[in-house]
């Protein structure tokens, strides 16, 4: 078996050697600041240490390949605020450049870096799907601003109308600052570990923020000399452009916590955020007291708290709705299947209350196992999910669940008399062959059913559908209904009708010279072409649904109306062999039509009335005891003179199968099915012989019944000419043209 390893290693970008030393080398240029105090080599190292910063951002970005969101914001922060430095010393050095475009690219610039490092924020609480971080940590910052207003209302006309720009620009810088830091912060906070990355841009964050601080001390103090704090001002903001590169190239933004550990962590933010809003209004107002302040004005008051409630009861709401969607996601979890995303069986007995007439349908996959070893896992779980959506939309199914494995489960609502009418349905909807990755395969399918008219408990129902299943799959049935055998059309279903009915019904399509008659492909099991078509009469009953032969041919023959059902039949040929392909078709004969030199010769003369070429076509001779081999010899040359082909049908069922194989000038014999199941079982002596049999005589052989690929293996192993049977395609329609054309080469192939 082949072992797969698991390994918590994440590969991460390197950075390039060339870029580290460029990075160190900048790191040694902006220190070399603190101890130069002449301006010309001053600002000769900022053009030099901006232009590179700019290089190695844009460099990093397009090589580490980092998404245009959120790392455009740090990339075209730096990038700004390396370009201000750029045009001051431009200035310097006499160039004419408006010098407030420096200060507004600054201010530009420290701004779209404290976005960036609100998304690491956001990035948090997207990857644990916390919602309602950002807006806690919007509530928090709001407070602390109130509280400053609150305590000096008169701030903000201060700052307005007193100070300059350059000095506004400086509280402006020194807001964001504190925001960037406190945002770094918190993302400490949640997280609490330290990597390589969290140093980088901790150290960027309390860089620019001290270069704030230090650049409003020196501004609003009035110091005489200044130099050493303008130098370590200058550095810090120099500072974090050489970060950023260390931390393009290192960072991977991802966070490794347990759900439980950063869910406990936003709950902790969570109060702590309500709690401060709540208080913030009546803090200040009581520090406002004990300082001896004069009152407030209540409008400033009232609109504070009501824009607090507001961001509070906003907080609330997203909590609410972020409780709902997870107790949504985690009853979809326990009543979905996450493979194909119907129900479960737990999901399905939510949705089954109080209805009657329950017609409950297991389907297994057979052979699934073969899927998965012929193409590998994932093929499987796509054949899966098709089947899945397939039984979702089949006519007439209420509900469907994918129970264990390649089980799956339907619910219809259809009274008793319907049920095999209901079974048809679905299995013709569902069909056989299914196209998955652009592959044909075929999906074979067995069924078990139940049905209630007022079931006590579903439970019930659908364990008898899984007993109706075991048996369908152990007798090689292709559909069980619990306590009354229901073959698949191939196995001859017999459902019980009233006579006087049956007789209207059989009469009636007479009658109307109408049948919905069907046909079988058989393929050549070498190429895969289409060989033959084999003709199937159904008859059709508004309040039965479609009729199989098993349930109308004994009781046609003794009503006398088997032989204008076969007239039907030659009729319905005519009038649709347009629609055919151009391959020989196989027809069923009635025996005693064949014992009437007669009624022979009548068939024949009508065959032909209907300008149907003889040679197109294969009359099949099926066993019956009650006709002698001699009686059937002239009908056979009778047929051959005409110009048709003869098949031996069902051989190896009856006493004198051998007998006719040598007295009769068959051109195909078709072996019954009961003998490739006793090869099923183990026996496969009886086959083998059979198939070597016929060979000899120079014979075409055809195989009835293959259901699965193994079957097909083991015929085509054996020697056979040809297959026939549900693997390949169940009886269609003559409607489905397009099933015709279906090419088994890809089916056959595999063996």
């Amino acid at each position: 078996m082949n072992q797969i390893e698991f390994t918590s290693k994440t590969t991460r970008p390197t950075m390039p050697r060339l870029w580290q030393i460029c990075a160190f080398v900048l790191l040694f240029l902006i220190a070399a600041l603190l101890f130069i105090d002449d301006p010309l080599t001053k600002y000769s190292i900022d053009i030099t240490v901006s232009i590179l910063n700019i290089v190695a951002v844009v460099v990093g970005f397009y090589l580490c390949k980092k998404s245009a969101f959120p790392w455009g914001f740090l990339a075209s922060g730096i990038i700004i605020i390396s370009s201000s430095f750029i045009i001051n010393s431009l200035i310097f050095f006499g160039f004419d450049l408006n010098t407030q475009l420096s200060l507004w690219l600054e201010v530009l610039g420290i701004t779209l870096i404290s976005f960036f490092s609100a998304n690491l924020l956001y990035a948090f609480e997207k990857q644990y799907k916390l919602k309602g971080i950002t807006i806690d940590y919007i509530l928090i910052a709001l407070s602390v601003t109130f509280l400053v207003f609150l305590i000096s209302p008169n701030l903000l006309t201060t700052v307005t109308q007193t100070l300059s720009i350059y000095e506004q620009s400086l509280v402006f810088n020194v807001v964001i600052g504190t925001l960037f830091f406190s945002l770094i912060t918190m993302g400490y906070l949640l997280s609490k570990k330290i990597k390589r990355s969290d140093l980088i841009l901790g150290s960027m964050a309390l860089s620019l923020s001290m270069h704030f601080y230090l650049d409003a001390f020196i501004t609003f103090s009035n110091l005489s000399n200044v130099w050493l704090i303008e130098s370590i001002s200058w550095f810090l903001y120099q500072l974090p452009g050489v970060l950023a590169i260390f931390y393009i190239f290192a960072d991977e933004q991802k966070y490794n916590f347990k759900p439980n550990q950063a869910k406990n962590m936003g709950v902790k933010l969570l109060w702590i955020a309500t709690v401060f809003s709540v208080l913030i209004v009546p803090t200040g107002v009581i520090l406002r007291w004990l300082l001896d302040f004069k009152n407030i004005n209540t409008l400033t008051i009232a609109v504070m708290s009501v824009v607090l409630g507001l961001l509070v009861i906003w907080r609330i709401i997203n909590l609410i709705s972020n409780y709902e969607k997870q107790r949504q996601k985690l009853k979809n979890i326990a009543f979905t299947d996450p493979l194909t995303g119907i129900s479960n069986y737990l999901g399905l007995q939510t949705h089954i209350a109080n209805l009657n007439n329950i017609f409950v349908l297991i389907l297994n996959i057979e052979d699934f196992k073969s899927i998965n070893d012929m193409y590998d896992r994932k093929f499987g779980d796509e054949v899966l999910r098709s089947l899945a959506k397939r039984i979702t939309k089949t006519s007439g199914v209420l509900y469907s669940a994918r129970t264990t494995g390649d089980n799956f489960l339907a619910v219809l609502q259809v009274e008793e008399r319907n049920i095999y009418s209901a079974f048809v349905t679905i299995q013709e909807e569902i069909g056989l062959w299914d196209t998955v990755f652009n592959r044909r395969v075929a999906i074979p399918i067995t069924y078990g059913g139940s049905h209630s008219v007022n079931p006590e408990h579903i439970d019930i129902l659908v364990s008898q559908a899984e007993q109706a299943l075991k048996k369908s799959r152990e007798q090689k049935r292709q559909f069980t209904l619990h306590k009354t055998l229901i073959d698949s059309p191939a196995n001859n279903l017999k459902q019980e009708l009233p006579r006087h009915e049956l007789r209207e019904i059989l009469q009636r399509s007479v009658d109307q010279n109408e049948l919905p008659i069907h046909f079988q492909p058989i393929y050549e099991i070498g190429s895969g072409e289409l060989k033959a078509l084999e003709l199937l009469i159904r008859v059709d009953s508004l309040k039965y649904g479609l009729l199989m032969p098993g349930q109308f041919l004994e009781q046609a023959k003794s009503y006398g109306l088997l032989t204008d059902l076969t007239y039907t039949c030659v009729c319905m040929i005519a009038k649709n062999i347009h629609r055919l392909p151009d391959v020989m078709i196989n027809i069923n004969v009635p025996p005693y039509m064949l014992d009437n030199r007669e009624t022979l010769r009548n068939f024949i003369t009508f065959f032909n009335s209907k300008k149907l070429d003889p040679s197109r076509f294969c009359i099949e001779v099926t066993e019956d005891g009650d006709i002698p081999t001699e009686s059937l010899i002239p009908a056979v040359n009778l047929l051959k003179e005409a110009g048709f082909a003869i098949a031996m049908d069902d051989f190896g069922t009856g006493y004198s199968s051998l007998g006719r194989l040598s007295s009769l000038p068959f051109d195909t014999v078709k072996i019954d099915r009961s003998l490739l199941l006793a090869a099923d079982n183990g026996n496969k002596t009886i086959l083998e012989s059979a198939i070597t049999l016929v060979k000899r005589l120079g014979v075409s052989v055809v195989v009835e019944g293959i259901e699965t690929l193994d079957q097909l293996s083991l015929v085509r192993e054996l020697g056979a000419d040809a297959v026939q049977g549900y693997l390949f395609s169940k009886p269609v329609p003559v409607i489905n043209k397009k099933q015709f054309a279906l090419n088994a080469v890809d089916i056959v192939s595999e063996f």
